[in-house]
């Protein structure tokens, strides 16, 4: 089961916009998740949710919570050091206004990452797919030539920054 904790979105609290997490573990939906709400984001090294993680829709709506903590047999190494973009959507209106709200980090981050870490919003057969469609739209959004990764199951990120 799933532990819910009641997290509210502070606009005005500036203090953890950006955090480091060594060794995260990035979860995504499971292959059948579907609708609005999906365990998914990112897990610090003990297994903590990392709240910087979750996407909201409203100051009192997320779209994301709290994943269960991963079998070890089932994570991936991912080395380097990465930034967490989000959800992955692949309806247009969304991915333009969702899956693009985090790259603001890129004037900080740019010369410091090794790609950027989305999670699907649900899974598909090819999780890229989006990002390769949507090619002009993210490059004309400064993305062109950062890798992408966007994994069908948890993934061990070595450092990753989560705006």
């Amino acid at each position: 089961m799933f532990r819910e904790r009641l997290i509210m979105l502070d606009l005005d609290d500036e203090t953890d916009d950006l955090v480091l997490v060594e060794n995260a573990i990035v979860v995504p939906p499971g292959p059948k998740g579907q609708g609005k709400w999906q365990p998914s984001g990112v897990l610090d090294s003990e297994g903590r949710f990392v709240t910087n993680s979750i996407s909201w829709s409203a100051t009192d709506d997320r779209i994301n919570g709290e994943p269960e903590i991963p079998d070890a047999r089932d994570i991936t190494d991912l080395p380097g050091t990465h930034m967490f973009a989000g959800i992955s959507y692949g309806h247009f209106g969304h991915f333009i206004t969702e899956s693009m709200t985090r790259i603001w980090a890129l004037d900080e981050l740019r010369d410091k990452i090794d790609g950027l870490v989305f999670t699907p919003k649900n899974q598909m057969k090819d999780n890229l797919r989006p990002f390769e469609v949507y090619a002009d739209l993210i490059n004309n959004l400064g993305l062109a030539g950062i890798p992408i990764t966007c994994p069908a199951g948890p993934v061990r990120v070595e450092r990753l920054y989560v705006p």
